[in-house]
C-alpha cells in the first residue's frame, strides 16, 4: 500500500471528527507528547514525504504478523532517526552492502494505529531501523534482518520478471495501491478474510491462483473526485515459486551435503559446497560467491571447522581420498597442507581436542590398515604407538572422558570395538560386536560411566542393538519390516521421549520407544538420501526427505504428514540451521540443475 501522509492524515482526522472521536484521538495524542515529548511524532508527521504504508512478504505458514512491516519516506532521514532515537533504544544491528544498520526499538506505544488509524494496528513491536530513504517498522528483530538479506540477494519484488511486465500497467500516480500475488496469498486469506469468504475462497482457489497478480489503485482527482482502477493479470500457466529464499547457480551440480562455516569477522554464517567437478564453493548466506577453489579428488564425509592459531579466526579441515586439507577462510591453504598420505585415506579423518583447548590432534585412518596421529600443523604426534592386531581398516573413531580417562573409540569395519589412551595404547577391548554391515550407522551416545555409555545401531532386521562400554549388548526387536541396506537414527527429546527413524532406499518409518510404530511412508520408484532430522520450537520433529531421482525435498512431522508447501526441489542432502543468526531454522540444499538453494523452515 503506498499512501500520500498529509492527505490520509487530514482524512482520517475528518472521519474521527464526523464519528464524534476527535476529542479521544487528541487526548491520546496529548498524553503521548507530555510523556515522549514531541520527537516521535515529528519524526513520522513533519519527515514523511508523500509516501508510507504497509506491506507484508510471503507468510511462511499462518505468520502473517512476523511478515508484516509497515514504511514511511522521510524528506530527512537523519533528522527523523534522531527525533526517534530520543524515545527508542538500540537493540541490535546488521551488516548491509559494508554499512552498518541499527535496529532499534521505539517505546512509545500504539504510536502507528494512533497517528495513522487501526490498519497500521499489526506492527505492536515497533522494531524499526532505515532502509535507503524510508523509516521500516516491524514487530520482531528478525524480521527486519531477513528483509536486508532479502535485498542483499536482490530478492525483491521489482527484481521479478512476472511483476516487471506486469508494472507496466499500473498508474504511475496513486494515493492508494494494494498489490497481490494470488497463489502466494493463502495464508493472508485466512487471516484477513472473513470465514464465509476464505471458505469460498478456498473452495475455488485452484481457479483463483490462476490471477497471477491483482492489484487496486485509488488516485485522486480535481473537483474532489477520486478514479480508481482495478487490474488482474490472468496466467494460467503461472507456477508458483519454489518459495526460497535465495537460488544461487554454480558451475555444474552440487554433490556434497552443505556446511556451515562462520565468518569470524561479521559472525554470519557461510556454507561451503564441492560440485561434480571437485570445485569447492563459499558461499554467503545471502547466496553470493565468496571464492571457488579447485581440488583433484571428492571431499569424504566429515568437515571440521577449527581454530588453529587460537585467535578465534576459523579455518576448515577435511579430507579426500589420498590428502588431508586445511584451509583459511579465503579458500588458500594453511601452511604445510595438504598433506598427502601416500597409503591412501580409510573414511574420513577425525579432529580431537582433548582439553577443548585447541591443542588439536588430527586422526587419519590409512588403508593399510593404520592410524595416524599428527599435529593439526602436520607433524607426526611422538610418542602415539598404535598397534592394534585388528585385520579390519578402521571405519569410524569418537572421543569421550569419564572421571579425567581418555577414551578414544575405535571401531572396524568388521564390527570389533576398542578404545585407546592418548598414547594409541589399548585401553579396552569388547567382546560384544556390532550386528554386519552396520558400522555405518553407528551412534555413540556419551554419559559419565561406561555402562550408560552406549553404542546404538540397528541390524538387518531393523531391531535396535545397543551395545554398553561396560560389554553389554541387547536387542529390541520392531513390528517392522526394513531392508538389511538402510540408514538409522536414534532421537532424544529433551524430555526424555525416545525414537527411532529408518530410511531404506524408498521407505522411511518413525518408531516410538512406548507407543511402537508412528508411520512408515513409502516413495515408489526412488531413491532416498540420509534423512535430517531437527526438532522445531514448539518441540515437533521434523524430518527432511530428499528423493534423488525425483529430485525433491519433503518435509514430514513425527505421523508422517506432508508440512504445507512441501515437495520442493533439490537433489542433495541437506543443511539445517540457523543460518541468519536471527533465531530461525533455514534449509539449504543443491538441486540437480546446479543450483544451491535456501529455504525458510520456520
Amino acid at each position: 500500500m503506498i499512501f500520500v501522509i498529509k492527505v490520509l492524515n487530514k482524512n482520517y482526522l475528518s472521519e474521527l471528527s464526523s464519528s464524534n472521536q476527535i476529542f479521544d484521538y487528541e487526548k491520546n495524542i496529548k498524553s503521548k507528547r507530555e510523556i515522549y515529548g514531541e520527537s516521535a511524532i515529528n519524526a513520522l508527521i513533519n519527515f514523511t514525504q508523500n509516501e508510507f504504508g504497509l506491506f507484508i512478504t510471503q507468510p511462511v505458514l499462518s505468520d502473517v504478523e512476523r511478515n508484516s512491516f509497515a514504511f514511511f519516506r522521510s524528506s530527512n532521514l537523519s533528522q527523523s532517526e534522531k527525533e526517534l532515537s530520543a524515545v527508542s533504544f538500540r537493540v541490535d544491528s546488521i551488516n548491509f552492502n559494508n554499512d552498518k544498520k541499527i535496529i532499534y526499538q521505539c517505546q512509545v506505544n500504539s504510536l502507528l494505529p494512533d497517528l495513522f488509524g487501526d490498519g497500521f494496528g499489526i506492527i505492536e513491536g515497533n522494531y524499526y531501523m532505515t532502509f535507503s530513504n524510508y523509516l521500516i517498522f516491524s514487530n520482531t528483530i528478525s524480521s527486519l534482518k531477513e528483509l536486508v538479506n532479502q535485498n542483499i540477494a536482490e530478492n525483491t519484488l521489482t527484481n521479478k520478471n512476472g511483476f516487471k511486465a506486469f508494472s507496466e500497467h499500473l498508474s504511475s500516480e496513486t494515493n492508494y495501491m494494494v498489490y497481490c500475488n494470488v497463489s502466494k496469498s493463502n495464508q493472508l486469506f485466512e487471516s484477513v478474510l472473513k470465514r464465509p469468504s476464505f471458505r469460498f475462497l478456498k473452495k475455488n482457489f485452484e481457479s483463483i491462483k490462476n490471477f497471477e497478480n491483482v492489484t487496486f489503485q485509488v488516485s485522486s482527482g480535481s473537483n474532489n473526485l477520486f478514479y480508481s482502477n482495478i487490474f488482474l493479470n490472468h496466467n494460467p500457466d503461472y507456477k508458483q515459486e519454489t518459495g526460497s529464499l535465495w537460488e544461487l547457480e554454480l558451475d555444474t551440480q552440487i554433490v556434497s551435503k552443505p556446511f556451515v562455516f562462520i565468518n569470524h569477522y561479521t559472525k554470519s554464517r557461510e556454507i561451503f559446497v564441492q560440485d561434480a567437478n571437485n570445485k569447492t564453493y563459499l558461499v554467503s548466506n545471502t547466496g553470493k560467491v565468496l571464492w571457488e577453489s579447485q581440488l583433484n579428488n571428492r571431499i569424504v564425509d566429515k568437515i571440521y571447522m577449527v581454530d588453529v592459531y587460537k585467535n578465534n579466526k576459523y579455518q576448515l579441515l577435511f579430507n579426500t581420498s589420498n590428502a588431508v586439507y586445511l584451509i583459511d577462510r579465503n579458500g588458500k591453504n594453511v601452511d604445510n597442507y595438504p598433506i598427502i598420505i601416500k597409503e591412501g585415506i580409510a573414511g574420513s579423518v577425525h579432529l580431537l581436542d582433548y582439553d577443548k583447548n585447541r591443542e588439536y590432534r588430527v586422526l587419519i585412518p590409512t588403508k593399510d590398515g593404520k592410524l595416524q596421529n599428527r599435529t593439526i600443523g602436520g607433524s607426526i604426534v611422538k610418542g602415539w604407538n598404535y598397534k592394534s592386531k585388528n585385520t579390519s581398516n578402521v571405519a569410524k573413531l569418537d572421543f569421550f572422558k569419564i572421571k579425567s580417562k581418555d577414551y578414544i573409540s575405535v571401531i572396524y569395519n568388521n564390527g570389533l570395538i576398542e578404545f585407546l589412551n592418548r598414547k594409541g595404547e589399548a585401553r579396552l577391548k569388547l567382546k560384544e560386536t556390532l550386528p554386519e554391515g552396520s558400522v555405518e550407522r553407528v551412534f555413540l551416545q556419551k554419559s559419565n560411566s561406561l555402562e550408560n555409555t552406549l553404542f546404538i545401531t540397528s541390524d538387518s532386521l531393523g531391531n535396535i542393538v545397543n551395545i554398553s562400554c561396560s560389554d553389554k549388548k541387547t536387542i529390541t526387536t520392531t513390528d517392522h519390516v526394513i531392508r538389511s541396506e538402510h540408514t538409522y537414527y536414534p532421537i532424544t527429546l529433551e524430555g526424555g521421549a525416545k525414537y527411532h527413524l529408518f530410511a531404506d532406499v524408498n521407505t522411511c518409518l518413525l518408531y516410538d520407544d512406548q507407543i511402537g510404530l508412528l508411520f512408515e511412508k513409502e516413495f515408489d520408484n526412488d531413491y532416498l538420501l540420509s534423512p535430517q532430522v531437527y526438532v522445531d520450537k514448539n518441540g515437533i520433529i521434523k524430518i527432511v526427505l530428499t528423493l534423488q531421482k525425483e529430485k525433491r525435498v519433503f518435509l514430514i512431522n513425527h505421523f508422517g504428514i506432508s508440512v504445507e508447501e512441501y515437495p520442493i526441489k533439490g537433489s542433495t542432502s541437506v543443511l539445517i540451521g540457523d543460518l541468519n543468526n536471527d533465531g530461525s531454522y533455514n534449509m539449504v540444499v543443491g538441486s540437480g540443475n546446479k543450483k544451491l538453494m535456501m529455504y525458510s523452515l520456520n
